[in-house]
This record gives structure tokens, sequence and C-alpha cells, in this order.
């Protein structure tokens, strides 16, 4: 026997659970995510992808605004251990660089093969040092 559902108070208007229930089905039809990401996570996405396409611009605003939102949750939350992405972005920047010398040096008809593996092992360990964080 189905219980009757209780209503829910919400300011002035009652809502029942049922539609609290298709509230929440919307929300998850909507394709929201169960868990969102920090801020600094979503804009650090929107960086890597605008400097890796070549949108130095923008990835420098992107960047800019990185820092001010890092800076302000250390200033709101000043016990919490937080993720460097200000740190990340440089370390990303430092990978695009190095992957960019090394097509440019393997794409040039003169390339020094030993050029071309200096520059392969820099993009190795650039690429490296920025997936380990």
């Amino acid at each position: 026997m189905k219980q009757p559902s209780l209503p829910y108070h919400r300011g002035d208007q009652v809502m029942p659970n049922e539609a609290i229930s298709n509230a929440a089905a919307l929300v998850a039809d909507a394709g929201l995510p169960e868990f969102n990401r920090r801020l600094t996570d979503k804009i650090l996405v929107a960086f890597t992808h605008a400097y890796s396409v070549g949108e130095t611009e923008v990835a420098e605003r992107l960047q800019a605004i990185l820092a001010d939102v890092e800076e302000e949750s250390r200033r709101r939350y000043p016990g919490r251990r937080t993720f460097d992405a200000v740190e990340q972005a440089g370390l990303w920047t430092s990978f695009v660089e190095a992957r960019d010398e090394f097509r440019r040096l393997s794409q040039s008809n003169k390339g020094d093969p030993a050029k071309i593996a200096t520059s392969l092992q820099q993009m190795k360990e650039a690429y490296k040092l920025w997936s380990m964080r």
C-alpha cells in the first residue's frame, strides 16, 4: 500500500513529494553531473584547451581568472588543502611549448636527428611532470 506523500513547504508553496521526485528526475535527464567539479577544475580545462589549440589571448585571460579564483578560495577557506591549478596550468604550458618545438624540428627538412631526439625527450619529461600532478 502506497503511503500518502507528505508535503514539502517552500515559502508559501506546498510541494508534494511527487513534485520533488519529478524535479530530481528532470535534473537527471538534463545531464547535470551528480557531483560537480570545482570551478578551478573547469577553468583549468578551458585553459588547457585554449592554449593547446593556439588561442593564447583566451588562455592568458583564463589563466588570470584561474589565479583570481584560486586566491579567493584560499582566502575563503584558509585551512583547506588546495590543488594548485595555476601551477598545473604552467606545467601544461611547458608541455605544449615542448610539443610545438618537437613538431617544428621534426617537420623541418634540415632537422638534426640529435636535436629532434633531445626535443622529444624534453616533451616526454614535460608531459610526465604535467600528468603526475
